[in-house]
């Protein structure tokens, strides 16, 4: 997956036709062939001038993906370029209950001590190029951990950054000060925490409500800051049939009216 996300370099069709070293690599062993997949096509998705997400395309049997493929493929980039590019500017994040903590020598090389919620998160993040083991414990620190220590010189506190599946990981590292210099070694307290797009949220709450599918279309509308009148044109019901889908969502919700439903569901959006 970093061989695809490297640039310069082809934008499509990098393992459409692969050289033998493809076949013993961890992406063709562990996603491709267990996933029963043989062919695989894929497309970098570039935005100001690097690499910001990777689509692959799998095909089993024995029918190779063509160039006409990778020609249909590759005309959905401005789509995902536009795409993360409003991500980027209008996402609100907040901190999930999701957080971890590690302890590291200040070199960045030896790991003392990780917590059960460190390793969890580390593992489910799927980080590429970060060297983490998902079979069996971890016994190494991961390398942003690595890159956070050295940048800790002559800094108490430094943080990065890392997008991962369906939100991203806050990872801090601070220098812990000794008590009594003398008898032990500087170390690094490094927390990991994840955060999740607000709109996720949102649509959790949604999700939640005790009501029917149409009726969760129709709160979905309240909930991204749309009108009654929007509700209509989405879902193609009259105005009496949506008095009484609203009679149902209120009460599920707890609210009396419009206004207050979209609140709800919007709990902690600034």
């Amino acid at each position: 997956m970093t061989a695809l996300a490297r640039t310069p370099g082809p934008r499509v069709g990098r393992i459409a036709r692969p050289d033998k070293a493809y076949f013993s690599s961890n992406t063709y062993n562990l996603l491709v062939r267990a996933s029963g997949h043989h062919h695989s096509l894929d497309l970098r998705i570039d935005l100001e001038g690097r690499a910001r997400a990777v689509v692959l395309l799998f095909r089993g049997g024995q029918r190779a993906f063509e160039t006409t493929d990778a020609a249909a493929l590759e005309q959905v980039t401005p789509y995902l370029q536009q795409a993360i590019a409003s991500a980027v500017t209008e996402q609100v994040w907040s901190c999930s209950a999701r957080r971890g903590h590690m302890l590291i020598d200040v070199s960045g090389e030896r790991l003392s001590m990780l917590d059960e919620d460190a390793e969890l998160l580390l593992k489910m993040c799927t980080l590429v190029g970060q060297e983490i083991r998902l079979c069996g414990p971890i016994r190494s620190p991961p390398r942003v951990v690595r890159e956070l220590c050295a940048k800790l010189q002559g800094r108490a506190i430094v943080r990065e950054t890392l997008p991962i599946p369906g939100g991203r990981l806050e990872v801090t590292a601070r220098r812990l000060m000794a008590p009594a210099p003398e008898n032990g070694a500087e170390q690094v307290l490094v927390t990991l925490e994840l955060e999740e797009p607000r709109r996720l949220e949102t649509i959790d709450r949604v999700l939640a409500l005790d009501v029917s599918p149409l009726q969760q279309k129709i709160a979905l509308v309240a909930a991204l800051g749309g009108s009654r009148g929007d509700s209509l044109s989405e879902t193609g019901i009259s105005n009496e049939a949506l008095k009484k889908h609203l009679a149902a969502i209120y009460a599920a919700a707890g609210v009396d009216s419009w206004e207050k439903l979209t609140r709800e569901l919007n709990l902690g959006r600034p």
